[in-house]
């Protein structure tokens, strides 16, 4: 999950976690504790967030565009075939596979 999401995340149960202590009346200790875990997560993922280098995330953007668009190439290979009766052969199942051929 995104570090912001996971921050807002940790809001929403901060938030949640006084709300039920005041209305379930949880044990005091309990609550410190949980109050606790999710402030130390808070800090580290703040933490993570700002050393993260923004050119970083673009080359990351930038990575994940290249992967889509060789994928789909890939994905338009898969039937590109047909035989002498008209039957599709496939030719490209995924990259690491062997040649795959349907026959009748």
């Amino acid at each position: 999950m995104p570090i912001e999401e996971q921050l807002s995340d940790i809001a929403d149960q901060k938030s949640r976690l006084a709300n039920d202590w005041v209305r379930q009346n949880m044990d005091i200790d309990r609550f410190k504790e949980l109050q606790q875990n999710l402030e130390q997560e808070e800090v580290r993922l703040k933490s993570i967030r700002s050393n993260i280098d923004p050119a970083q995330i673009d080359e990351l953007e930038q990575t994940r565009s290249m992967l889509r668009f060789w994928d789909r190439q890939l994905q338009s290979m898969a039937w590109n075939l047909e035989t002498e009766d008209g039957q599709m052969v496939r030719t490209v199942d995924k990259p690491h596979y062997n040649v795959l051929r349907y026959w009748a």
